[in-house]
């Protein structure tokens, strides 16, 4: 691109100062044909780069839009993550309260627990409570984890556009 580019500023040059050393009117029209056709060609090059340029930096927009919705997205993700992990906390607290208050009341009833067997119920219970949320927790951070692989694929490939498209200009 760049040696066409070269080419046509070239082809100015020469067309700007013709040499009149001798030449019949037919070689320089023959010349000049020669020429106008090269200004032809970089005109077309021209309007196809200007229409290239054009459509990447449609996509740029597209993928900055794309990038941003994906950093609300990730907010988001974070904050739910956040919700999700005072639920756990919450629950946690309320599973023991129930605990707490069905031991009483087993207490109350006359058929007591030792307790070793009281603090063994707690415990079983909150392990199962604990790998059930950690599980959950495990399973949205990977597909947290799998969108924002995809979302940084996305984001390079932008900015390798955006470069070459600065590489362009320059």
């Amino acid at each position: 691109m760049e040696g066409r580019l070269k080419q046509c500023s070239a082809m100015h040059v020469s067309a700007a100062a013709p040499e009149q050393s001798g030449r019949s009117k037919s070689e320089l029209a023959y010349e000049n044909r020669d020429l106008s056709e090269k200004l032809r060609s970089c005109e077309s090059e021209n309007a196809n780069l200007s229409a290239r340029n054009r459509e990447l930096r449609k996509e740029v927009v597209v993928l900055q839009a794309e990038n941003e919705a994906l950093r609300r997205q990730k907010r988001m993700d974070e904050d739910t993550l956040e919700h999700l992990r005072k639920r756990i906390c919450e629950s946690e607290r309320k599973e023991r309260h129930l605990l707490v208050t069905v031991a009483a009341r087993e207490l109350e009833a006359g058929s007591p627990l030792h307790e070793k067997e009281f603090q063994e119920i707690i415990r079983s219970s909150q392990q199962q409570l604990t790998a059930f949320y950690e599980e959950k927790m495990v399973a949205m951070q990977a597909e947290m984890d799998r969108f924002y692989a995809e979302a940084s694929a996305c984001i390079q490939e932008k900015d390798a556009i955006i470069a070459a498209l600065k590489e362009e200009e320059a």
